[in-house]
């Protein structure tokens, strides 16, 4: 990121925001933009879609929204994991109340097996199979019900 800064090049980083917050103010300095996945906001459900827990994650999308870098929000919309109306609400809710210049959109990203190959690849069980990809009607749905909160709404990344 140093370098890039260095040369000129923008720069961006594509996070889920685990990680420290000691290891986000390092980076601050150097990057432009961050794309910043929210999986889930209930701890235990995020431990059980994704393995880690969400401690600290949603200080860290404050850190950044602080430091005055561009973000991006990004959520991965998964039918029967993290689409039932009392998460997104909460969700559109957090949003809202985080809504600044320099929060500059929301992208929901629908669900989809495109890296289904991998898992077989590396011989790893694929535990999505019977989860179905979200209409675009229902992702249409999803961006109306998001561009309440007054952040630029798009269905994709």
């Amino acid at each position: 990121l140093k370098a890039c800064k260095a040369n000129g090049y923008h720069t961006a980083v594509d996070t889920s925001g685990y990680a420290s917050p000691e290891s986000f103010r390092k980076i601050i300095p150097f990057t432009e933009l961050f794309l910043f996945d929210i999986k889930h906001l209930d701890p235990s459900r995020h431990i059980e879609f994704t393995g880690v827990s969400n401690t600290g994650i949603l200080d860290n999308l404050k850190l950044i929204l602080n430091s005055g870098k561009e973000v991006m929000v990004r959520i991965p919309v998964i039918p029967g994991k993290n689409d039932d109306p009392e998460h997104l609400t909460a969700l559109r809710d957090l949003l809202s109340g985080l809504k600044c210049e320099n929060l500059k959109k929301i992208n929901l990203l629908p669900f989809h097996r495109i890296g289904k190959a991998k898992y077989s690849k590396f011989n790893l069980p694929y535990r999505m199979n019977d989860t179905e990809q979200p209409s675009p009607e229902r992702m249409k749905e999803l961006k109306e019900f998001f561009e309440v909160t007054g952040i630029k709404v798009k269905v994709g990344g």
